[in-house]
């Protein structure tokens, strides 16, 4: 395909029904999560999603298609960042540090025209 990975680095997938331990890989025109195997981090309450987390185990998103692209807090910690394409899904992805999500944020603006 062509397409050179440029970097990757640990971070967590937020959804409803829990929180999916993973790595972020980015290349020129795509952003794809891979899921550690690691069973998801349920949050109380949320049912068993078994089909939602096997369809998140393995995400790929290509960079044309992002829209918009907020900074968000994880348990009131400046580190996540949401991502939004022209459909109106949207991903939560949690990184380690603010300084991973601020990496990620700059790749991301570089490669793809947002609207905020």
């Amino acid at each position: 395909e062509g397409d050179s990975q440029v970097f990757s680095l640990e971070a967590d997938l937020v959804r409803p029904h829990g929180l999916l331990p993973g790595r972020l890989y980015l290349s020129d025109s795509k952003l794809r999560f891979i899921s550690s195997g690691e069973a998801p981090s349920r949050v109380a309450g949320a049912p068993a999603c078994s089909e939602q987390v096997a369809r998140d185990a393995a995400l790929s998103w290509p960079l044309s298609s992002v829209a918009q692209m907020q900074r968000r807090r994880y348990l009131m910690v400046h580190t996540a960042l949401e991502l939004l394409d022209d459909d109106g899904d949207s991903i939560l992805l949690n990184f380690r540090t603010k300084r991973s999500r601020t990496q990620v944020r700059s790749w991301i603006k570089r490669k793809c025209s947002l609207t905020y």
